[in-house]
């Protein structure tokens, strides 16, 4: 985008690894025009941090990159804490995000409550959705706060899917929820539920009862769940095929990693942990020494949440694109290190 500094991967996670930045806008309700008063705090002062503003129904999943999105931006200039401000020359819903760095990947760090701008300063309509923070913890009582449409069908639905999904219109969403909420004669509320107890992405989305055959929903935003609920899920790509959430850990520890299955895989692709005296990229000689492993198939991210093993040491984690004994790891192995407690 505007790369002040291409910064590496590893200061990316690094920046994910710090206190999350706060965000909020000085009103809920804009006239197309006005000026929007957006007050931040970064207790890390990122010095390439900055501040963009998104449609609410931008993607935020990690293999969107946030510079693909945004509306407007300005950069918080490194300071712990200050006021910028943008004009609200978009109509619709939209929120503000904050990202540490402006590398090639960007990942908000945090999100700042919905808000509207309108030709009238008036409300748009149309059904919304919001959490309160992008980021929870196992278990988290989460709040989804909703906007409801009087005119939508009176079988429209809210619901809970994993962000593998198909909430593209393609495919009926109710075989792939888990969750879901009917919501009758109310124009706006709050679903209270607790978070999943499996870590990574997920969305909410609220649905057409797809009875003319058409799934596509009326709004999706998306959540994380992490080990702590503050840091944010570590990314995976292309070039870097296997992250891990953190690097130095100790026995009892839990650790997520995240993985990115290149195309064409076969359906043995496997991801396994070996001791890092595992030189060799060939399956056959993982294969043999492995601790823990995971059967994946084709896709783009997916997570692996996983307790370290229990003797301390030095380990690698390496991706693989088949149980042939003759292919080659698809990456040259990320390493991490557990001790005692």
């Amino acid at each position: 985008m505007r790369s002040l500094i291409l910064a590496s991967l590893l200061i990316l996670l690094a920046s994910q690894a710090a206190f999350a930045a706060a965000l909020s806008t000085d009103k809920s309700l804009y006239k197309e025009g006005e000026t929007i008063f957006v007050t931040f705090s970064d207790p890390e002062a990122h010095p390439n941090a900055w501040i963009g503003m998104f449609y609410e129904s931008a993607p935020t999943e990690p293999w969107a990159d946030g510079d693909s999105y945004d509306l407007a931006y300005q950069w918080t200039g490194g300071k712990t804490s200050g006021v910028v401000q943008f004009t609200a020359n978009h109509t619709g819903f939209m929120h503000f995000r904050f990202f540490n760095d402006d590398s090639e990947i960007n990942v908000a760090t945090n999100v700042s409550p919905t808000f509207e701008v309108s030709t009238e300063g008036g409300r748009i309509g149309g059904p919304t959705l919001s959490f309160e923070k992008p980021v929870f913890l196992r278990g988290e009582h989460v709040k989804l706060h909703f906007t409801w449409d009087p005119t939508l069908p009176a079988d429209a639905w809210i619901g809970m899917f994993k962000h593998t999904a198909p909430l593209d219109g393609t495919e009926d969403p109710d075989n792939y929820d888990f969750m879901y909420k009917y919501v009758y004669n109310e124009t706006s509320g709050v679903w209270v539920f607790d978070a999943p107890d499996e870590v990574g992405w997920y969305r909410a989305a609220i649905q057409k009862s797809g009875n003319d055959g058409d799934w596509n929903p009326y709004c999706t935003i998306s959540m994380q769940v992490t080990l702590d609920g503050k840091h944010a899920l570590p990314v995976a790509d292309e070039r870097n095929p296997v992250v891990l959430s953190a690097s130095k850990l100790r026995v009892g520890d839990e650790l997520t990693i995240a993985y990115s299955i290149p195309l064409g895989v076969r359906d043995s692709a496997w991801i396994g942990i070996m001791p890092s005296s595992v030189t060799s990229l060939k399956e056959q000689d993982n294969d043999a020494k492995y601790i823990q492993y995971e059967n994946v198939g084709q896709g783009e991210v997916w997570y692996w949440t996983i307790y370290v093993p229990d003797t301390p040491g030095r380990y690698v984690v390496r991706l693989f694109p088949s149980s042939d004994s003759n292919a080659y790891a698809v990456n040259d192995g990320v390493y991490f290190e557990v001790s005692p407690r």
